[in-house]
């Protein structure tokens, strides 16, 4: 908000019921005493102009100013006009309109709106009103010489700057405050509105304007310049709007599109202009759609076939994804190989389902499915040589992008990436056993080039570990997320032995605690983040005091973060010998039953000394506020739930 410089501050004041109970208390006397229906005729017309005129005028007026207070402009000047229409001839409302104006920084406005003020208003005939308004007539001419005085000297600081260093400033603001700007001086305008870099990423919302109607009028004057847009709004309208720009090729440098599910609702109607649309918007390179529980939905096939520039497409639907999916029987590839990253999620996807998609893609270098059933792993190893990253069914919602490494597609044998799959999620969650066969081919066959690995998969006997995968050595991996079958997670832990790229470890849902602490122990290097979760076993408390015995000891193996949740293995002991790791810089304790405050002051009085940043701990039952206290006292950060 602009310094007004000749504005008053807001009048909020109460309200005052006096005139209008004295107004209303002759009437009853009329009705009651004198019974004079003349006389009711009068009181009854004095009552009611007091109500229009006094109480009304004045709840507007407060509620006018508490908005603009608060931002919102266009519902403070609403509220003034409204004023100004219940009472014309009243200087109030012109003078509270005049005053917002003016608090925003609108000198011109604020005079336009003073002058009609002065030349509208008149007298009133009514006493108790008639001084109120007199004063507002002299505050009117008083605050209009004020304000033609602020404008004549204001100095217009960004019209001065070079046009470089004002689009600098300009890029700078929100979106909400690029739109204000439109309507500042015609100076800023010219300037706001040939500045690409506020306008490149634009999102129209229901929660992020008070009047998108008035947004939308901004967004309509830079459509040209958007690189990113996100529509996340249920009116209709916009919707349509935004479509046909992008059907009549005015979003001419759209890069990057979002729309939510909210958006999506009942979008038949708009269906044929966004698949023109997406054919006339040749620059569009990523493309993130969710239709939810809609029924009316633009097929994958249509969407591919639609926009050839497409690299990147995310595709969300709650339904079977065989009645969205689209006929690729038919698909003609030649000239069309953009896609590299593609994000499924489905009630259901099949093997045979998504096989015909990939055949016509086999670029693709990245996969992200949800709703996926184990077959589909057979269809992705035959028909995706490149793909670098794959998630199926994945715990996280955030599965990293593509780097530059991932293409490379350079001719030099040495600058070509390794083949294979960098960043692996296989997640079984149907619970089927025969999941966790192309699963672990899978891990297998790209076992040199894994980086990332988080594996959920169900206990299998028919597996036969070390007889069907010999030789297993995952020599590049950073990140290991293992969870499920205990004979799948000694197997992975032992290939990590001579392992010395492992940076983060994350161990849940295991029976026995002692076993990973002993594959652990004969690591040459151990992680220097380490999560435990979900152990049931309370024997394997001397197991993690061996562990971070050996973490105190080796310089070379230093933990900086730790999580410890559901383990019925920690308790006091293990945390003061935890707490003897003077490397940690951010301990996590959650759901530990058997660790009281006396565990908790031990971490606090080690580690005094130490490196400890943040200490997180909820749902602790036996740990109570004040030690809580007392360890934000010497911690830096510290959170608690209970």
């Amino acid at each position: 908000m602009a310094d007004s410089g000749a504005a008053s501050q807001p009048r909020i004041h109460k309200i005052r019921l006096a005139p209008y109970q004295t107004a209303v208390r002759n009437l009853n006397k009329a009705i009651v005493v004198r019974k004079s229906f003349p006389q009711i005729i009068d009181m009854a017309s004095a009552a009611l102009d007091e109500l229009f005129n006094t109480q009304m005028l004045e709840l507007l007026e407060i509620r006018a100013y508490a908005y603009s207070t608060q931002g919102k402009l266009y519902s403070a000047i609403a509220d003034a006009q409204r004023m100004i229409g219940y009472a014309p001839t009243s200087s109030i409302g012109y003078l509270c309109k005049a005053n917002i104006y003016a608090m925003y920084g609108y000198q011109i406005r604020a005079i336009e709106a003073y002058d009609e003020g002065l030349n509208r208003s008149t007298a009133s005939s009514h006493p108790c009103t008639a001084i109120y308004h007199q004063w507002c007539h002299e505050q009117l001419e008083d605050a209009r010489a004020k304000a033609v005085t602020h404008n004549d000297n204001r100095i217009d600081i960004i019209a001065k700057l070079p046009v470089k260093v004002a689009h600098s400033i300009l890029a700078r603001l929100s979106q909400a405050s690029a739109g204000t700007c439109l309507y500042v001086s015609n100076v800023w305008r010219k300037l706001i509105i040939n500045c690409a870099g506020a306008w490149e990423d634009v999102v129209v919302s229901d929660s992020t304007t008070n009047n998108l109607r008035a947004e939308m009028l901004v967004i309509l004057k830079i459509v040209p310049l958007i690189k990113c847009l996100t529509i996340d709004t249920s009116n209709t309208e916009a919707r349509s709007t935004l479509f046909l720009a992008m059907k009549t090729k005015k979003l001419a440098k759209l890069q990057s599109l979002k729309m939510t599910e909210l958006t999506s609702r009942n979008v038949r109607p708009d269906l044929t202009n966004f698949s023109n649309g997406l054919w006339q918007t040749t620059t569009l390179t990523t493309l993130t759609i969710d239709f939810g529980d809609n029924e009316d939905v633009i097929t994958l096939r249509d969407i591919l076939s639609s926009s050839s520039a497409l690299t990147d497409l995310s595709y969300s639907t709650n339904g079977h994804l065989y009645d969205v999916f689209g006929d690729f029987t038919t698909w003609n590839s030649d000239g069309i190989s953009s896609l590299i990253s593609l994000q499924v999620k489905s009630g259901i996807i099949t093997g045979p389902m998504i096989e015909a998609m990939l055949q016509c893609f086999p670029q693709i270098r990245r996969l992200v499915l949800y709703g996926c059933q184990f077959c589909v792993l057979d269809a992705v190893a035959t028909h995706l040589p490149n793909l670098r990253v794959f998630a199926c069914n994945p715990f996280s919602k955030h599965i990293p992008a593509l780097e530059t490494k991932d293409l490379n597609s350079s001719d030099n044998e040495e600058a070509r990436p390794q083949e294979g799959i960098r960043v692996l999620h296989v997640n079984h969650q149907t619970g089927r056993t025969t999941f966790g066969i192309p699963a672990m081919q899978l891990i297998y066959k790209s076992m040199e080039t894994l980086e990332v690995l988080h594996v959920d998969m169900p206990a299998n006997n028919q597996l036969h570990l070390r007889r069907n995968y010999p030789h297993f050595d995952m020599k590049s991996i950073r990140n290991l997320t293992l969870s499920g079958a205990p004979e799948i997670l000694p197997f992975i832990l032992q290939s990590l032995r001579e392992t010395g790229t492992l940076t983060s470890l994350d161990v849940r849902c295991v029976p026995s605690i002692m076993t990973i602490v002993l594959y652990l122990l004969r690591m040459r290097r151990l992680p220097a983040e380490l999560r435990i979760s979900d152990t049931k076993c309370s024997q394997g408390h001397f197991a993690l005091v061996q562990l971070f015995q050996k973490y105190e000891s080796e310089s070379l193996n230093p933990l900086q973060n730790i999580l410890l949740e559901s383990c019925a293995s920690v308790n006091d002991f293990v945390l003061e010998i935890l707490a003897r790791v003077g490397t940690l810089r951010q301990i996590i304790l959650n759901d530990l039953k058997n660790v009281t405050s006396s565990g908790i002051k031990r971490i606090v009085n080690k580690s005094r000394n130490g490196n400890l940043e943040k200490l997180v701990v909820k749902r602790c039952p036996s740990v109570n506020s004040e030690v809580i206290l007392y360890a934000k006292s010497k911690i830096q950060e510290v959170v608690y739930e209970q």
